[in-house]
């Protein structure tokens, strides 16, 4: 049977269900709530904690300054924030940094980026400033200097334009 209160219902202590309860219209809770002890949503600060998993129904979650993750289809997620700080290892698992076209950065001014493993750029490089290499360098193809010298890869022959200066106290020549 079915008990109708009309009215304002003042429960005194603590009150027990045996069943659902189920609420029409807004519920306003004074205090923290707990939840089978594994979630907990506090009342000062709104905040929720979870012992378990979060599944989030729809495909955006929305924070207080505005910045969202959306998730756009299956594949992809999108955070909408121009900065994104990540503490720990990023481990990508895919072939493509950046699939679209554009600037990307991978370090920023004055810090130094360290590839471990084989650099393989398949386009034109533009250095800023000087390249230091440390051990033997191997260039497979003729070497051009501000278009003021070559080196042919295949002879090894060096062609320049204007003085060419030797130090040293032997020099060995070879006709061509």
């Amino acid at each position: 049977s079915m008990t109708t209160v009309k009215g304002t219902l003042n429960v005194d202590q603590a009150v027990t269900l045996d069943s659902t309860l189920r609420v029409t219209g807004i519920t306003t809770l004074l205090s923290d709530m707990s939840v089978g002890g594994n979630a907990t949503v506090t009342a000062l600060t709104g905040d929720i904690e979870t012992e378990g998993d979060v599944t989030i129904g729809g495909n955006d979650l929305t924070f207080g300054s505005g910045a969202t993750i959306v998730n756009t289809d299956a594949d992809t997620l999108t955070i909408t924030e121009a900065l994104v700080s990540m503490s720990g290892n990023l481990d990508l698992v895919g072939t493509n940094l950046q699939a679209t076209t554009g600037i990307l950065n991978i370090s920023k001014a004055g810090s130094m980026t360290t590839v471990l493993g084989t650099l393989n750029v398949d386009q034109a490089v533009t250095l800023d400033s000087t390249l230091r290499v440390t051990g033997i360098t191997t260039l497979v193809s003729d070497m051009s200097v501000g278009g003021n010298a070559t080196i042919t890869a295949a002879t090894g022959n060096l062609d320049t334009i204007g003085s060419y200066a030797v130090n040293t106290t032997e020099v060995i020549t070879s006709g061509r």
